[in-house]
């Protein structure tokens, strides 16, 4: 069993994960109610480093705001004060922006992903990834067989992304204020 430290950290990063986004209440209560429960035998101090060291420190800020935001739980004042990052990208702070709307978009969290790759060509092999990923990665998310296609693998893959960000623009224009 993980100790409440890093039980609320994966929280925080599972939460974030590009197939869920915070697109669910489900996600904000797992975090809201693992703080509760463990709220006194939290070491905050050991959270914060942990979170650092493990390079989960801006993730972890997300997802603690995001929950503060919709929880009002001011136990999170101190954490999301201290992981703040001093330079908020523009996918990080278009992600929030969507989240505080309370629009729930899932795969929104690829904006963090791409805003936590820095430089260019960082970009352009996360987002080539994000089509192509190694093929035994690409063959375990869609349970295939090692004899399929790859082409037709591969083909499936840009579909099944290119369907999420028709569905992301299309939210987009659903709600105009966010």
């Amino acid at each position: 069993m993980l100790c409440p430290e890093h039980l609320i950290m994966y929280l925080c990063e599972h939460a974030l994960r590009v197939g869920h986004s915070f697109d669910r209440l489900i996600l904000v209560c797992d975090i809201f109610f693992s703080i509760r429960a463990f709220e006194k035998g939290i070491d905050w101090n050991f959270f914060l480093e942990e979170s650092r060291r493990l390079g989960l420190s801006r993730f972890v800020y997300h997802g603690l705001a995001i929950v503060r935001r919709d929880t009002g739980l001011d136990a999170l004042d101190g954490p999301i004060a201290a992981l703040k990052p001093p330079d908020l990208h523009w996918g990080e702070k278009a992600f929030l922006r969507m989240q505080l709307a309370e629009r729930r978009v899932r795969g929104s969290s690829y904006l963090l992903y791409l805003a936590m790759n820095r430089g260019a060509w960082d970009k352009l092999r996360f987002f080539t990834r994000t089509f192509f990923p190694p093929r035994p990665i690409l063959l375990q998310r869609r349970h295939a067989q090692q004899s399929g296609s790859v082409k037709s693998h591969y083909l499936s893959r840009i579909r099944e992304v290119c369907s999420q960000v028709r569905r992301f623009s299309s939210d987009d224009h659903a709600n105009p204020s966010g």
